[in-house]
């Protein structure tokens, strides 16, 4: 064998290794994916690092700071229409 034969099989060789690294780069790829979303990676994240509830917390707090100000505007209309008849009885 002629030392050109031997390049021209290990260029075959590494061309054959480049395409199955290319076929599994893919697979593996397409495979974590579908896993990423089967297993739902993100909401796991949101849970082990706190974001999930940090949202879920500053969701309640707006929540209860609405709340306080319904309570307090229905507060006022009763006691403006409580004021209002005690003008009209006078």
């Amino acid at each position: 064998m002629t030392g050109m034969e031997i390049l021209n099989e290990q260029i075959q060789i590494y061309h054959t290794v480049s395409v199955l690294c290319v076929f599994f780069f893919l697979l593996f790829l397409i495979t974590d994916i579908v896993l990423f979303r089967y297993l739902r990676i993100d909401k796991v994240f949101g849970y082990l690092t706190g974001r999930t509830e940090k949202k879920s917390i500053e969701i309640m707090m707006q929540n209860q700071r609405n709340d306080k100000f319904e309570v307090i505007k229905s507060i006022v209309i009763i006691h403006t229409e409580e004021d209002i008849e005690k003008t009209n009885l006078i």
